[in-house]
């Protein structure tokens, strides 16, 4: 009896019982393969934390430089309110000069604040650095105790004169002199072009000071009369402006916390100069002369930088690891606020051993035991598993031909094991029911449905799809002169290439009626750019045309030309049909719409026609001209309907040349006046794309309505709208 009980249980044993025993071999293995994951978890957590220390760094200096930079922002802002005419910027303004040496008192990083006028005068008050000589006289120093310079340049006299007046740290003037031979003009500096261009305030490109020549960059705020300084309220007299040095912004990076070997800086992504750097004279270049440019972030001789700004641009990621000379190092970039109104990123480049030393030697020595418990491991479950893998293996065998389709095999897979026989018993009654519901739908659409496991039902829904309709010119005539042994293989050929082209756009072939094709985009799968991928596909097959009708040309046999339509909306999508077959396809208005479309062809002499529908989603990609407003034949309302010319990028066989866009550019102006009932614009723009680019149906069709409609004018209710009354 318990002889017989043991038997039962062994031939009909559940799954539970194999994987319970491969369990308990396993377990030490499985113990010491926890150890190894939990020390992998504990290194991508100090990773974390590393990374999370770097961004603590980039946004410190981020904040740091734009405090710094709004400091400057208020202070032109500010003083902007302290003058309401040309008349208040001269040496004589004294509650202009006291704020500008309070302002630089405040802000001691800002180098200089001045203001200059559109008359020409200018005033300056500028921060000295110890040391500094008169202007008239380079080698003599200034007495102890100077600290601001103020300059002023009076140019409403014949001569122009400039004065310069040294002060104490109170304003108290000390010193004054007079410098002949004014070779200073404020009006011709980049802050005062940029400010009076812009009519707003601005913050300039890096450039050299005119007395210092070092690089710096201006925060500069226009001026205005009046009350309020606003260009609404007066006219514009002049720019006040606060210059700040480029290495000042060196000691937000200095003060990173990223070890010995780390390096934080600042870079302007757009042309990829180098705008900060922990070492100040690393960010411009000098000769005898002084700083003759800003260094290139290709120049730096710390390679390191180099390659992480490099892989920046090419990866368009932030963060990332990467290697140099051996070394394993991680960066990060940050982009600055876009209040800012420049490109520039504060990156670090930091070595990984410097956080992970500790970590990665434990690590090693871990993954050595692991390995070696593992080799040991490995024979005791194959000896256990290879018993219960070969059904397995055999059924997924079974099941990868069903996801194919491949429903011929009727292999039947043996086994003791209860879970593997429910198996076994599944996939066979799912192949007898995929190989009934083939009866219902193409073999394409079971496939995509197989995959997804979706039910087959009748019935359907509303989704947005984009329709294709496709047809061959004069094919009537064409099968009339050519043998039907002939004609079939050859509009094979011309389906299968077409085909092809819409199905790997992502989109599903409806129907083959006669000689015209229906697909759509969309369904059974969403498609997120299914009008986009449609235009694609339209495009391509008329390229793929020009191609075989050259071959078919070569071949003595018939060329096929296909006009096609376009259109996107809310179209019912579903299995429709019997019990005994069924159809997956596209019903309703939309669907009518664009075979109407694909008819109006014959009526402008086009190739593809897209809906105002399509044209909205896909403009910004396509080239595309108006052709009409029309209410198609069995529709009451009216669309405005489009020919696809071309793409604007991507592909290059799908470019159109400049000659197709400068004429849809052209077509579309003319098609405007034709609309405004500017009928003279009109036919004079239709008869210089006709000197440009030769005749055409469409213009010729517009140059004698717009003639029409001059001798009888186009009536009261006139929309604009053509009625079609053929399909």
């Amino acid at each position: 009896m318990p002889q017989n009980f043991f038997i039962r249980f062994w031939k009909n044993r559940k799954l539970e019982f194999d994987i319970i025993a491969e369990f308990v071999i396993l377990m030490l293995a499985t113990s010491l393969s926890i150890m190894w994951y939990s020390f992998s978890n504990n290194s991508k957590s100090f990773m974390g934390f590393s990374n999370t220390l770097a961004h603590e760094v980039t946004r410190g200096v981020i904040t740091n430089t734009m405090f710094y930079l709004e400091d400057a922002k208020v202070s032109t802002n500010l003083g902007a309110y302290l003058m309401s005419k040309p008349e208040e910027i001269t040496i004589d303004n004294e509650l202009l000069r006291l704020y500008m040496i309070g302002l630089l008192q405040s802000y001691t990083y800002l180098k200089s604040v001045y203001v200059g006028g559109e008359k020409g005068n200018f005033f300056e008050v500028r921060q000295l650095d110890p040391g500094a000589t008169y202007r008239t006289h380079p080698t003599e120093r200034l007495p102890g105790g100077i600290k601001f310079a103020i300059r002023y340049i009076d140019r409403s006299q014949e001569t122009a004169r400039e004065t310069w007046l040294y002060t104490d740290e109170n304003g108290e003037i000390r010193e004054r002199e007079e410098v002949e031979g004014v070779r200073y003009d404020h009006k011709t500096r980049p802050w005062y072009i940029k400010a009076r261009q812009e009519r707003s305030f601005i913050w300039t490109d890096i450039y050299l000071f005119a007395v210092e020549k070092l690089p710096g960059l201006t925060a500069a705020q226009p001026l205005y009369t009046g009350i309020g300084n606003s260009e609404s309220k007066g006219q514009f007299f002049g720019v006040i402006g606060a210059d700040l040095r480029v290495e000042d912004l060196s000691k937000f990076l200095i003060r990173s916390n990223l070890g010995e070997k780390g390096v934080a800086f600042i870079v302007d992504t757009e042309d990829g100069e180098l705008i900060s750097h922990p070492d100040p004279s690393q960010t411009f270049t000098r000769d005898e002369n002084g700083v003759t440019a800003m260094t290139q972030l290709h120049e730096l001789s710390d390679r390191r930088l180099t390659t992480a700004f490099q892989r920046r641009l090419n990866l368009n990621k932030t963060l990332f690891d990467f290697s140099y000379n051996g070394q394993d190092l991680f960066s990060l970039f940050i982009p600055f606020p876009d209040e800012l109104g420049k490109k520039w990123e504060v990156g670090i480049v930091a070595p990984k051993d410097v956080f992970l030393k500790n970590i990665n030697r434990t690590q090693r020595e871990i993954i050595l035991m692991a390995i070696a418990i593992f080799t040991i491991s490995i024979f005791l479950i194959i000896l256990l598993a290879r018993n219960l893998s070969r059904p397995i293996v055999m059924l997924a065998k079974e099941a990868d031909k069903i996801k194919h389709f491949d429903l011929s095999s009727s292999t039947s897979v043996e086994s003791n094991v209860a879970e593997i026989k429910l198996l076994s018993e599944s996939i066979s009654s799912m192949r007898k029911s995929l190989q009934a519901f083939a009866k219902f739908a193409p073999k394409e659409i079971v496939k995509k449905l197989t995959k997804r496991g979706s039910d087959v039902k009748i019935g359907g829904r509303e989704r947005n799809l984009t329709i294709f309709f496709s047809d061959i010119e004069s094919f009537t005539s064409i099968s009339e002169k050519y043998s039907p042994e002939k004609l079939m293989p050859h509009l094979s050929e011309y389906f299968e290439e077409l085909t092809q082209i819409i199905q790997k756009t992502n989109g599903t072939i409806d129907k083959y009626i006669g000689d015209a094709i229906m697909a759509f985009w969309g369904a059974p799968f969403a498609d997120r750019q299914h009008a986009l991928n449609a235009c694609i596909a339209a495009l391509h097959c008329q390229r793929r045309l020009v191609a075989l009708n050259r071959k078919w040309r070569l071949e003595k046999k018939p060329e096929l030309r296909t006009r096609i339509g376009l259109h996107s909306g809310e179209t019912i999508v579903g299995n429709v049909g019997s019990s005994d077959r069924m159809n997956y396809t596209a019903l309703g208005d939309s669907v009518n719409l664009a075979a109407r479309l694909e008819g109006a062809n014959k009526l402008y002499d086009t190739n593809i026609l897209i809906s105002h529908a399509v044209y909205y989603i896909v403009q910004k990609h396509v080239v595309a001209r108006p052709i009409d407003i029309v209410a198609v034949k069995g529709r009451r309302e009216s669309i405005r309907i489009y020919e696809l010319i071309g793409m604007k990028s991507g592909d290059p066989e799908l470019l159109p040349s400049k000659d197709k866009i400068k004429y849809a550019d052209m077509f579309t102006k003319a098609f405007t006046h034709y609309l405004e009932q500017r009928w003279d614009d009109a036919i004079t723009m239709l008869e210089e794309i006709k000197k440009a680019f030769g005749s055409d149906v469409s213009v010729d069709m517009y140059i004698q309505r717009c003639e029409d409609f001059k001798k009888k004018g186009p009536g009261d209710d006139w929309d604009g709208v053509e009625r079609l009354k053929k399909k």
